[in-house]
């Protein structure tokens, strides 16, 4: 927004200049956000909950800045302009509002970053494979608004963890590596991607981060540690505990 305010373009023929300051203050803000956090730490589920709130604010501002530009393809100015500025400082600020007044846990917030990143790219792929051309920001911006709306309806009832959301994602990255393989494979033979080119490796794309981030999220309900099997105990060697004991029990906590 500084170089915004001063004329820089992203696209103005520099665009290697252009980066040097956003990329010093993130680097900034990392150091000093680990600084505070090493005096002063703060609860993981209220960070998820910036983050989670942040990510779908950069999100939906980006989808609405593509769709009132009708790209079919963010722009420099879509992707760094005002208003991605605007969506993502307003999540912010929501994002710790939450935080604060729900004391979020890790899992919730995880899973509702999960659905709004999630549903964003479905909903932009399924535009691809429908060919919807420049409606792409309107495709993506309702599937947020959907992911957003389902997982802070279904939060309570899937109770999920942290856990259970890093093998959803996981699971959704991988579900995703043949449709890249794909578009590679276009890219070597043809030189290029074409629209139906582009519409087959978008329906792979669909179905692979569905597949995926279900199988991950299975994956992780499924071997869930068991609160009744955390009392496990293993006989091991003991030695200076006592002439009289050649053995020690110890028992192993939950993990």
């Amino acid at each position: 927004m500084i170089e915004w305010a001063v004329g820089r373009r992203a696209n103005d023929g520099e665009p290697e200049t252009f980066w040097i300051l956003p990329g010093a203050l993130a680097l900034a803000g990392a150091t000093g956000a680990l600084l505070v956090d090493h005096y002063h730490p703060l609860r993981r589920g209220r960070a998820f909950s910036v983050g989670s709130a942040t990510i779908a604010g950069y999100l939906g501002s980006l989808a609405l800045s593509m769709q009132l530009r009708g790209e079919a393809v963010p722009s420099a100015v879509s992707l760094t302009g005002p208003a991605t500025f605007i969506g993502s400082t307003a999540g912010v600020v929501t994002g710790i509002l939450v935080g604060h007044l729900t004391d979020a846990r890790p899992g919730p917030a995880l899973f509702v970053a999960t659905g709004a990143v999630g549903s964003t790219l479905m909903g932009a792929f399924l535009c691809g494979a429908l060919r919807c051309g420049s409606d792409l920001g309107a495709w993506a911006l309702t599937g947020e608004a959907i992911g957003i709306v389902a997982t802070l309806a279904s939060v309570n009832a899937f109770n999920p963890t942290a856990r259970d959301m890093r093998l959803s994602a996981i699971g959704a990255i991988g579900g995703l590596l043949p449709a890249a393989s794909a578009l590679g494979a276009y890219v070597a033979r043809d030189g290029g991607v074409t629209e139906t080119a582009w519409a087959r490796v978008s329906a792979m794309a669909l179905g692979g981060i569905v597949l995926g981030g279900v199988a991950g999220y299975a994956i992780g309900r499924s071997t869930r540690p068991s609160r009744s099997s955390s009392g496990a105990v293993a006989v091991l060697p003991s030695f200076g505990a006592g002439l009289g004991r050649s053995l020690g029990v110890t028992v192993m906590g939950e993990l």
